[in-house]
């Protein structure tokens, strides 16, 4: 099987919750490659139909998958046969994205995939749409001792580190909201640290490193922090948003806030209660139970490939 994937190239490089996936879907296929639509705004996006058609025709793929709507608009009008598109969260949010999803998924693509239950509702619950959460690669969070990762990333051992992963510059993080609660809480000892802009592989250590990880995003489609915090046994304060409640699930050490600054400080301090007393969760055994380890999900997705190539003929 030949998959051409077809994704955003605007940032200059492929984005990692992507390239996690491809990694672990890669081997399961004959061949694969990838196109990146680079421009933005509708002219932009238009000018990469060409391009984008002439290579669907040299490398002539069984099935064309593309992430994110608007790349799936552009996979469509290049051509694409057998096509499936991969919402992430954002392009099912805005109200323009989510008309022009629903006409696309009923006329020009196969198959869609979304993210979390809200996503599903939205698009109308049709007959070709599949709920298929982001994976995440287990074997790279794996346990290190939290001294040696305080010192790699620069953290003070005697206060508790509450970490926030995510650009400050994007306002649907919320970061104004994890400032606020956490200046909620009359511990000088509660420091957080705001971490972007660092490669993915280093991100293991700053969860290993903290006490706490608070994700206060206004909305998501299935955010991977969270999960790589679990799979990393760290303890978790997030708004209620995406697939995140039913990822955490009864996981004692991780807690569902409201976006209410007093509500998330007492959740932080019931987590740091947690985490002084019982160090890391079990978030790494509920990751296998759900399925959403990068391999598992991998194999989800080659089997909706082979069966979307079945129904086309």
């Amino acid at each position: 099987m030949k998959v051409l994937y077809v994704v955003s190239g605007n940032k200059k490089t492929i984005s990692p919750i992507f390239y996690n996936q491809y990694q672990s879907i890669k081997p399961l296929l004959k061949s694969s490659d990838i196109f990146m639509v680079v421009g933005r705004g509708l002219l932009g996006y238009l000018k990469n139909i060409l391009l984008l058609r002439k290579k669907i025709k040299d490398y002539n793929p069984d099935l064309v998958h593309a992430h994110y709507s608007m790349c799936g608009c552009v996979a469509a009008h290049a051509g694409a046969k057998r096509l499936i598109v991969s919402l992430m969260g954002s392009d099912t949010e805005k109200i323009y994205l989510n008309i022009i999803n629903k006409l696309y998924s009923k006329i020009l693509w196969n198959h869609v995939i979304v993210k979390n239950n809200n996503q599903m509702n939205k698009m109308g619950n049709f007959k070709k749409i599949s709920l298929i959460p982001n994976g995440v690669d287990i074997n790279h969070f794996k346990t290190i001792p939290k001294s040696c990762v305080q010192k790699k990333v620069g953290y003070d051992p005697f206060n508790k580190n509450i970490i926030f992963i995510a650009n400050p510059n994007r306002k649907v993080k919320n970061v104004k909201l994890a400032k606020e609660a956490v200046n909620n809480i009359k511990n000088q000892k509660v420091i957080l640290n705001i971490v972007y802009d660092i490669p993915h592989h280093e991100v293991n250590y700053y969860l290993q490193a903290a006490d706490v990880l608070l994700f206060t995003s206004i909305y998501e489609g299935s955010p991977n922090i969270i999960k790589e915090a679990m799979a990393a046994n760290c303890p978790i304060v997030s708004t209620d948003v995406g697939d995140v409640r039913w990822v955490l699930g009864k996981t004692k050490g991780c807690y569902i806030a409201s976006y209410d600054a007093y509500d998330i400080a007492e959740k932080i301090n019931m987590a740091l209660e947690y985490s002084e007393k019982y160090g890391r969760t079990n978030g790494r055994e509920r990751i296998l139970n759900l399925g959403l380890d990068s391999d598992s999900v991998a194999k989800r997705i080659k089997d909706l490939y082979v069966k979307v190539i079945q129904n086309s003929k």
